[in-house]
C-alpha cells in the first residue's frame, strides 16, 4: 500500500514475511552503501535469514521513497494487535532502522504522516539505539503529526577505544590491569602444556567452531529467567546461518581458546573490513573447566583487542551491561535510549500499560517454570 505525503516523497509499507524481492533488496543494498559505519545488523541478509528460521516474525517494511531513491527503511513486527516494533535478532542496541543521514528530517516528517494514516495501528517502539540527534528528529516529525514521544533509558552499552598501536592501548590501562593481561597468558602457559588461542576466519573454520560455541552459550546461560537464548531451536538455526554467512563473506572473527584440546571459551566478533566498530555479539566460556583465577576471558580478549588493532579498528562495541571486566579494559559507557511513539495522549496513558500487562502475562509461564526449576534443585540437596 503507497500513500502519497510529500512532494516527490511516499512512504510505501510492503507485507514482508521473510523473502525480500530483488528490487528491494537491490534499494535496501544500496540505502546501505550511504550510511556510514553501517553494522551487519543492517543488512539484509541478517534480517532474511532470521525470518526464514522463524527467530523473528516480520509484518512490514516501512520504504520511504524520494524521487524514486530509497531514504529510509524500517521494518516492523507486531508487538501485539495495535502496536508495532523494529523487528531485530541478536542485533544488541543497533536494531536495523535505516536513515539517508542526508534526509533524516523529511523521512521522519514521511514516517509520522504515515502512521497517522494507519487509524488501527497505536504505538510504535522504534528500539533501542537512538541517538540524541535521532530522538529529537522523531520527537519534532511526530509532535507535529499529534502523537506523543517518550523516551526511556536502558543500560549502557559499553565501547572500547583503541589506539594505533598495541603498547599505546597496553599503556592506556591501569598498572594492576597492564600486568593481568600480560601475565594471565604467560601463566596458562606454564601451568598447562597445550594452550592455543585461535583468531578463527573463514566459513570452514567457524562452522567447525559452532558446536562449541552452541553448547558452552546453553550452559552459560541455562540458569537464568527463560534460559540460554540458543535453547531455542529457531534461535540456534537462524544464528547458525548466520555465522555460516558472516564468515563466508569475511564479516566474522571468532577467538577461540582451547586447554588439552578443549574448548574453554570462545567469542563472536562481527567487523566489516574497512570499518572503525567492531562488535563483540557472543561470548561463551566452560566456567567449570578452568578456575577463573586464570582470567581466561581476559587473555581472550586481550588477544582479540590486539587483532583489531592491526585491522585498523578503532572501537570494539562490548554490547549492554558495564561489567567489571570491560571497565578493567578500558571500557567507556555509552547512553542507550528506546524511543517510543503513541498515537494520542489518551493512547499514551492506556496503551503503555496494557502492553507491560500482556507482556507479564506471556512471560509468567516462563518465570513459573524458572522458579519450579530452582525449587525442585533446592529440595533434591
Amino acid at each position: 500500500m503507497q500513500r502519497s505525503l510529500h512532494s516527490g516523497t511516499h512512504c510505501e509499507a510492503i507485507e514482508w514475511r521473510g523473502v525480500l524481492d530483488d528490487s528491494v533488496r537491490q534499494a535496501w543494498c544500496d540505502l546501505l552503501s550511504r550510511i556510514p559505519e553501517a553494522p551487519i545488523f543492517y543488512y539484509p541478509k541478517w534480517c532474511e535469514l532470521s525470518a526464514l528460521a522463524k527467530a523473528i516474525h516480520p509484518w512490514r517494511i516501512l520504504l520511504v521513497w524520494r524521487n524514486d531513491r530509497l531514504i529510509g527503511l524500517v521494518p516492523l513486527q507486531k508487538r501485539s494487535p495495535w502496536c508495532a516494533e523494529i523487528t531485530a535478532f541478536f542485533a544488541q542496541y543497533t536494531p536495523p532502522l535505516l536513515i539517508d543521514p542526508t534526509a533524516e528530517d523529511i523521512c521522519w516528517s514521511v514516517i509520522a504522516d504515515w502512521m497517522r494514516q494507519e487509524k488501527g495501528l497505536g504505538m510504535i517502539s522504534f528500539g533501542p539505539g537512538s541517538t540524541d540527534r535521532r530522538a529529537r528528529y522523531i520527537e519534532q516529525a511526530f509532535t507535529s503529526s499529534g502523537m506523543v514521544t517518550s523516551s526511556r533509558q536502558l543500560p549502557a552499552t559499553m565501547r572500547i577505544a583503541l589506539p594505533a598501536h598495541w603498547e599505546d592501548y597496553l599503556i592506556s590501562l591501569g598498572k594492576n590491569t597492564r600486568r593481568n593481561l600480560k601475565q594471565s597468558e604467560a601463566r596458562l602457559r606454564r601451568d598447562f602444556a597445550d594452550v592455543e588461542i585461535d583468531m578463527m576466519t573463514g566459513e570452514p573454520a567457524c562452522s567447525a567452531a559452532l558446536p562449541d560455541l552452541i553448547r558452552l552459550f546453553r550452559k552459560r546461560w541455562q540458569n537464568q529467567v527463560g534460559g540460554s537464548p540458543l535453547h531455542d531451536v529457531r534461535n540456534t538455526q537462524a544464528y547458525t546461518a548466520i555465522i555460516r554467512w558472516a564468515a563466508q563473506h569475511g564479516f566474522l572473527v571468532m577467538p577461540v581458546l582451547r586447554i588439552d584440546g578443549n574448548v574453554i571459551a570462545i567469542l563472536t566478533v562481527f567487523h566489516i573490513p574497512g570499518q572503525q566498530v567492531a562488535y563483540c555479539h557472543t561470548v561463551a566460556r566452560d566456567v567449570d573447566a578452568l578456575p577463573s583465577s586464570y582470567s581466561p576471558g581476559m587473555v581472550l580478549y586481550s588477544n582479540l583487542l590486539n587483532q583489531m588493532i592491526s585491522r585498523g579498528v578503532t572501537c570494539v562495541d562490548f554490547g549492554h551491561g558495564n561489567a567489571f571486566y570491560k571497565q578493567l579494559l578500558g571500557g567507556q559507557e555509552l547512553t542507550v535510549r528506546e524511543i517510543c511513539v503513541v498515537r494520542s495522549r489518551l493512547a499514551s496513558i492506556l496503551l503503555p500499560t496494557i502492553e507491560r500487562s500482556l507482556y507479564i502475562a506471556r512471560r509468567l509461564p516462563v518465570h513459573l517454570a524458572y522458579h519450579l526449576r530452582s525449587f525442585s534443585s533446592h529440595e533434591s540437596i
